[in-house]
């Protein structure tokens, strides 16, 4: 037997404890190294990334938003065209991140957003789908204002 054989059976064991450790510690959190909206989720439970996320999906549908046509300009806000964002969806779809397919492909993820990261698209929806296109025909603030 060679003498490097303990090692290699020391280092296998010290990697499968780090990954059951990895794995025990993260069992029901957002894999590490995940972001979404620019805010850090890894390592926080659904509910923790959903109070985190909150102010800033606030802040982005709150944003004024100039549309101009040409030579009238409407101020408006994503919020008043009637897009929705949501920090629960958010926070699901975070918590998702290393979770689908077979275990190899599962820790294939989440090692690979613990080491690069990932980001989690917004989820925009329009309130209504009956809404009529453009969304700012809808709004009385703007209808004012046209001519």
């Amino acid at each position: 037997m060679p003498r490097y054989a303990p090692v290699l059976g020391a280092v296998a064991v010290i990697a499968l404890a780090g990954l059951v450790i990895f794995e025990l510690s993260n069992w029901d959190k957002i894999t590490p190294g995940v972001t979404a909206v620019g805010t850090p989720v890894g390592g926080l439970s659904r509910t923790e990334a959903m109070a985190r996320l909150a102010p800033g999906v606030q802040q982005l549908l709150d944003r004024p938003l100039d549309i101009r046509g040409g030579t009238q300009t409407w101020r408006t806000t994503p919020r008043e065209l009637g897009l929705r964002l949501d920090p629960a969806e958010l926070a699901s779809a975070a918590y998702e991140i290393g979770r689908q397919g077979n275990p190899k492909d599962r820790l294939g993820d989440q090692i690979d957003v613990f080491l690069h990261g990932k980001t989690v698209s917004p989820f925009v929806r329009r309130k209504t789908r009956s809404s009529a296109w453009p969304p700012m025909a809808r709004s009385s603030r703007l209808r004012q204002r046209t001519v």
